[in-house]
């Protein structure tokens, strides 16, 4: 009998064993049995609330208190620690101290996210307004220079190149036409926004203008015109991300200056400039093909793309 509860009890006393009520030592047990840190030192802790007088009570305090305070150092530097430490000991001698560091760790966290968010936001919404900026800074070179290919001036506008005949039929909104005569005029309004910087901060800006296309019959392209009012200004603005100090004229000259330069540095078969009254014209033999650029009394700015006399 004797025997069979030494072997029970392990290394312990078999008298003690004997004396100690089956919950009592069944509580031990469990310490004894337990498979992990956390689970032995939540056994102990419940062994301890439940039998602080116990037969074991003693050899478990002393445990308890050795390694009760390691187990939170180490539990205490994350997160995922003092949550294992909690789940382990929740009314332990530091749960109150680990569910406060707890709460403070997650507000951090929770603010770094926020901020996190908020710098995410602000990156997207940086690279969407630079994404605007340089669709506007390039939205009407983007029309002209692709026209002076030969090919829909020598052939038809459907053999215009693909980026400015989706621009035209594809996008929105859709090119409204009329008839005059033999010619049919299609117009297509495009609008640009974009923001710049000021003195006052950001502001709201927009390039806006209209494309018409004109189509004698057999769909042969006559003429592409771009019209607007501010189109040198705003592009320069949408260029340079901030408010241009010059006056409309000034703008419009450094604007078609800046276009003229590209035309010839892309290497095309054109020659021109401007002329006494302000009017920038090239013509382009190759392309079949004459750029004019003006700016009305009105204030209305125009790039005009016109079928060369003669050509076939």
């Amino acid at each position: 009998m004797l025997a069979g509860l030494a072997l029970a009890c392990g290394g312990c006393n078999p008298a003690r064993a004997f004396l100690a009520t089956p919950n009592d030592y069944a509580d031990y047990r469990r310490v004894r049995l337990a498979a992990t840190l956390e689970d032995r030192l939540a056994a102990a802790w419940a062994y301890l609330e439940v039998r602080p007088e116990g037969r074991y009570a003693a050899r478990l305090r002393a445990f308890f208190d050795e390694v009760e305070p390691l187990f939170y150092r180490v539990r205490a530097r994350s997160v995922a620690g003092l949550e294992a430490y909690l789940r382990a000991l929740p009314r332990g001698p530091h749960a109150t101290e680990a569910m406060q560091r707890l709460i403070d760790a997650r507000n951090d966290a929770r603010r770094e996210d926020l901020d996190e968010r908020a710098a995410r936001a602000t990156m997207l919404r940086v690279s969407a307004d630079d994404r605007s900026r340089r669709q506007a800074a390039e939205a009407i070179a983007g029309w002209v220079r692709p026209m002076l290919e030969a090919a829909p001036w020598r052939g038809t506008f459907s053999d215009a190149p693909a980026e400015v005949l989706a621009r035209f039929r594809l996008s929105a909104p859709e090119p409204t036409c009329a008839r005059e005569g033999e010619t049919e005029r299609c117009t297509k309004e495009v609008v640009r926004s974009f923001r710049v910087r000021s003195p006052d901060g950001e502001v709201e800006r927009a390039l806006r203008f209209r494309v018409e296309v004109a189509l004698a019959p057999g769909h042969r392209l006559v003429a592409l015109t771009i019209a607007g009012e501010s189109l040198g200004r705003a592009t320069l603005e949408a260029a340079s991300a901030s408010m241009t100090p010059s006056d409309e004229a000034s703008s419009w000259r450094e604007f078609v200056e800046s276009l003229g330069k590209r035309i010839f540095e892309d290497g095309r078969a054109c020659s021109g400039g401007e002329d006494a009254t302000g009017v920038f014209t090239l013509s382009c033999d190759e392309a079949a093909v004459v750029l004019r650029a003006s700016r009305g009394d009105d204030g209305v700015e125009r790039i005009e793309l016109t079928r060369r006399s003669g050509a076939r």
